[in-house]
């Protein structure tokens, strides 16, 4: 049923909880609150600017309280919506936006070609994506119909989105965002844009729902005054580079090798790194927290380098289950598998599910140098691995996850190809999955137990 209550007598926080049925912290009623002075007698545009980490609510609290808010107050308003970013825009703020309109007894909105949600008064609500800062263009406030425009993920923009946002005649503008890095318009609305701007700025902190796990995990693994650090717990940007562009220095390797912590033999994997030719072929072998080079050699000839990592399989007892390789040696790994081999197939450039890491390859890199500078395990001590794990630089992404270094870029400062880092790594983030295979055997043995007690159960006694 369509909302009853005397909306217009509660305030953001009231409207949003009443209404809405969304709790508010404080710092999300603030970033909401200033449209209020965008309409009355004595309106003024608002631009409001709100920074926040992952998780903190800006689609699932603050869009959605916005979006109503203005909307009830404005029978015949707009809001449009945009995001460089589809799966935002269609997984997150869309979703959550169609949380709440049948309270107001409006229609099913729209989806297609893009999502629009109109009013019963003449009210519309726009999404869409934004490629082209020439597809913003045109949108205007009228009398009696004022204009909000949210730009989500704001820190994804570029100069021509802003461009086309600034040829709009709007009432309100709301830039909403992660952190991202020290560049852009919306870092310049908490810069030298400041004074245009109401300036919400949020972190983990200011989010008691977020676990204390993972603010715990986070400081324990950057520390903190890692960038990522003060960008997640913060909500603070993030310079270009930050005091320490490598992923590992000399002096930390140079610590985990000589202070080793101790032997303890467990799960065996071995990694390859193919070079096709271009450089060396690697396998560095696992047992437990140890890592060795196997062996390290150049060929040319794919048939040849094939025959030889099957020697080397069989020769420290490696089934294909315990050994991977970079996915790019397609040719090899296929040789690999027409001769029973098929090991595991790695593609160090694939997208990883993780907030944090940009690719697969930035997380093997990364969270295996935090092993190392944490001495969790035995590397070897070999010149041509520790002038590779110490020469390369790691990166922020402009979406504000952690990467690496791409090697044509290596490849500019005279840096070759980190051959035998990239077996290291791949090896140090291989995953155990016995101990998964073990867990589901015990699970199903048990679910057959009850299944035999839930048999028996059933059974006469005089059977």
């Amino acid at each position: 049923m369509p909302i009853t209550i005397e909306a217009d007598t509660l305030g953001v926080r009231g409207f949003s909880e009443k209404i809405l049925g969304l709790s508010l912290y404080d710092w999300q009623v603030d970033a909401v609150l200033p449209i209020e002075a965008a309409f009355g007698p004595d309106a003024k545009r608002q631009n409001i600017a709100v920074v926040a980490p992952n998780g903190s609510g800006k689609d699932d609290r603050i869009i959605p309280a916005a979006v109503y808010y203005w909307m009830f107050f404005n029978p015949q308003g707009q809001v449009v919506i945009t995001s460089k970013s589809a799966t935002q825009l269609e997984g997150q703020t869309i979703p959550s936006l169609k949380k709440h309109f049948k309270k107001f007894g409006w229609d099913d909105p729209v989806t297609s070609p893009r999502f629009q949600l109109r009013t019963p008064t003449g009210g519309i609500v726009t999404a869409f994506v934004t490629n082209e800062g020439s597809r913003f263009e045109g949108w205007h406030s009228k009398p009696g119909q004022p204009l909000m425009v949210i730009a989500n993920e704001a820190k994804f923009l570029d100069d021509r989105i802003y461009d086309g946002i600034d040829k709009c005649t709007v009432d309100v503008l709301m830039l909403i965002s992660s952190p991202g890095l020290m560049k852009g318009r919306f870092y310049e609305a908490f810069t030298k844009l400041r004074q245009h701007f109401t300036c919400i700025q949020a972190g983990l902190s200011d989010c008691p729902h977020i676990p204390k796990e993972r603010i715990e995990l986070t400081l324990a693994a950057y520390g903190e005054h890692n960038p990522h650090t003060r960008s997640t717990l913060y909500g603070e940007f993030m310079e270009s580079s930050d005091e320490e562009p490598y992923v590992l220095s000399l002096k930390q390797a140079m610590a985990c090798i000589n202070h080793p912590p101790t032997h303890v033999p467990g799960f065996r994997y071995g990694f390859f790194d193919f070079a096709e030719g271009r450089a060396e072929n690697v396998l560095v072998i696992r047992n437990g927290n140890k890592f060795e080079i196997a062996d390290a050699w150049k060929e040319p000839n794919e048939d040849a380098v094939i025959g030889r990592a099957i020697q080397l399989l069989r020769k420290h007892e490696l089934t294909a289950e315990q050994a991977g390789g970079d996915a790019a040696a397609k040719n090899i790994l296929d040789g690999l598998a027409s001769a029973g081999l098929p090991i595991h197939r790695q593609n160090f450039g694939s997208a990883i599910n993780n907030k944090v890491y940009k690719s697969w390859s930035a997380f093997a890199w990364l969270d295996g140098a935090q092993k190392i500078i944490r001495r969790e395990v035995i590397i070897p001590d070999d010149e041509v691995l520790i002038g590779q794990i110490t020469d390369r630089k790691k990166i922020f992404a402009d979406t504000g996850k952690l990467g690496v270094e791409e090697k044509y870029v290596m490849a500019k400062r005279n840096v070759k190809s980190p051959d035998r880092a990239d077996a290291l790594f791949g090896c140090m983030a291989a995953m155990d999955t016995g101990q998964f295979r073990q867990a589901q055997a015990w699970h199903d043995y048990q679910d057959e137990e009850k299944t035999n007690e839930a048999a028996l159960a059933g059974a006469s006694v005089g059977w």
